[in-house]
């Protein structure tokens, strides 16, 4: 067997060890958020937003107020009576009917 070190994935190099891969830094979640705010923000107008309601009905890019979030955007509706909704400070799961 050779002593040179193998570069492929899963692969030993000398000594027994792994090869090390090279991997990309992945972004903070919580920082992707803020940063898809920032970008949405400009375009979303206050006074056409809906009120929050675990009852209500929402429909993707609705614009919603919360009284705690505050003002926020429904990213997508996740299975029965749930919608996932972007706010400042973060995407929340809230019920919805």
């Amino acid at each position: 067997m050779s002593d040179k070190k193998l570069t492929a994935k899963g692969t030993k190099a000398a000594g027994g060890k792994k090869a090390p891969v090279s991997r990309t830094a992945k972004l903070d979640p919580a920082v992707a958020e803020r940063e898809q705010w920032a970008t949405l923000r400009p375009s979303m107008k206050v006074e056409q937003a809906m009120a929050y309601d675990m009852d209500g009905t929402y429909r993707t890019k609705a614009l919603v107020s919360h009284s705690l979030f505050g003002l926020g955007v429904v990213t997508c509706l996740a299975g029965t009576r749930k919608m996932e909704v972007l706010f400042e400070e973060g995407k929340k799961l809230l019920r919805c009917h």
